[in-house]
């Protein structure tokens, strides 16, 4: 699926760059504005800009739903600095939201919403629901679903329905990581790796080249702790092997030690 992409001028000011992992993430692995990118699928590593196109989706949610994911993203992005400046944490509320979140657009992306057919709707009634693409648009900057007349058929996008979609899937990760702790992981030297898209099997926030944030269960001691070379590179094995799309890193010898390229 496929949605379709906002008529030029883009005169309702949609969002048409939507970012799995933050940009405010991706920066702090940037060495001026460059970072390394490896695709999990080839044997190359690029050069590109932290905001390069391949570091974003296009429309793969509404407006609604990126309007949403922003405001659970804020609370986390607000600690980056002082994690990176001061190496303390404690807001395990704002990474539970951001990694919930983090988990139903990556679910979004991966398995966007089809467009359906509304059953049971007379033709009479129907053939009033002919939008244009401005009027969709419109509908959609204000968070109203609209229906469509194709083939004398009524649909409903689905991308319209992307963000209670995105809300339910954020409302059951909250649930299972209610109560959860977090700790910040200080690499003694290796660095570690960022990932497109939320890990599946261990719960991981990448903060920076040295400190990630990692869930340790609700009674576990979470006073931040410093990780050996070998624990930072078994965590970025388990981000490789969750991954689908791409990693990147501050430096390309931490890409070439995971996969073991020369």
């Amino acid at each position: 699926m496929v949605y379709p992409q906002v008529l030029p001028g883009n005169e309702f000011k949609i969002q048409k760059e939507l970012h799995l992992l933050t940009n405010a993430v991706v920066r702090n692995f940037a060495v001026g504005k460059r970072v390394k990118v490896a695709f999990v699928q080839d044997e190359e590593i690029l050069d590109k800009r932290f905001d390069w196109r391949g570091s974003y989706k296009k429309r793969v949610w509404g407006q609604q739903a990126e309007i949403a994911a922003h405001s659970f993203e804020k609370g986390l992005h607000n600690k980056l600095s002082r994690m990176v400046g001061q190496k303390v944490f404690r807001s395990h509320a704002a990474a539970n939201e951001y990694f919930a979140i983090w988990c139903a657009k990556s679910s979004l992306a991966h398995q966007p919403l089809e467009d359906g057919e509304l059953n049971g709707v007379l033709p009479d009634f129907s053939a009033g629901l002919k939008q244009d693409q401005r009027s969709l648009e419109l509908l959609e900057s204000r968070g109203i679903s609209s229906f469509v007349e194709s083939g004398g058929r009524t649909i409903f996008r689905g991308i319209d329905q992307t963000h209670p979609a995105m809300m339910m899937h954020f409302d059951r990760m909250c649930k299972g990581l209610d109560g959860i702790k977090w700790q910040l992981l200080i690499s003694q030297g290796a660095e570690f790796v960022a990932p497109m898209s939320a890990p599946r099997t261990r719960a991981l926030i990448p903060i920076s080249p040295g400190l990630m944030l990692a869930c340790v269960g609700k009674n576990a001691p979470h006073k931040p702790i410093e990780i050996s070379d070998e624990d930072v590179f078994e965590i970025n094995r388990t981000i490789v092997a969750d991954e689908r799309d791409w990693v990147i890193a501050r430096s390309e010898s931490a890409l070439q030690q995971l996969f073991l390229w020369e």
